[in-house]
């Protein structure tokens, strides 16, 4: 089976609702624990490999995406892959982020025209040394609270992923609740 030839070849009995689709595993942090952070160009689908894996989702009878990676927004097809997965017909489509580039308006604004209607974030700690350190991101904690407010200004779905470690585990109560 190469990467182009999907299986199972027939449908399933019962749909799929969604589809997580990991077309490359660049990234613009370098978080402790995470070994998403490849740039080779070998680890990265190429954008027909996402189209057809977006259609092959469909057909399978996905309605929903979760596009992660790394970090797909570092992708130069992100909205290409965005405005396909809405013209396919997915209804929700949410994006995996580190969130640090929706802090620019402008940006955030071309995704959502694009198609993508829910974030959701990965959150590391309330407390900016931590979330950095644990980013090895310098302002990765600034550019992230900044991404929240102004996508909660455009009305879009937020939710959040929390990597719980020794260093943030007193404040969970605190970020579940932000």
């Amino acid at each position: 089976m190469t990467q182009t030839e999907p299986w199972p070849t027939t449908p399933r009995e019962a749909p799929i609702r969604w589809l997580e689709l990991s077309p490359g595993f660049a990234c613009n942090c370098r978080c402790l624990g995470c070994h998403s952070c490849s740039a080779d160009a070998g680890d990265q689908m190429q954008p027909a490999q996402v189209l057809h894996w977006l259609q092959h989702g469909r057909r399978l009878g996905a309605r929903h995406l979760w596009l992660s990676g790394g970090e797909p927004t570092l992708r130069k097809d992100f909205l290409a892959t965005l405005r396909a997965a809405r013209q396919l017909g997915y209804q929700r489509i949410k994006v995996q982020t580190n969130a640090m580039l929706f802090s620019y308006a402008q940006f955030a604004d071309k995704a959502l025209a694009a198609g993508m209607n829910e974030v959701n974030l990965l959150l590391k700690s309330l407390d900016a040394k931590v979330h950095d350190g644990l980013n090895r991101t310098p302002r990765s904690h600034q550019l992230l609270g900044e991404a929240i407010e102004l996508l909660r200004t455009r009305n879009v779905r937020l939710e959040g992923d929390i990597l719980v470690t020794v260093r943030n585990v007193h404040e969970l109560p605190d970020l579940v609740t932000h």
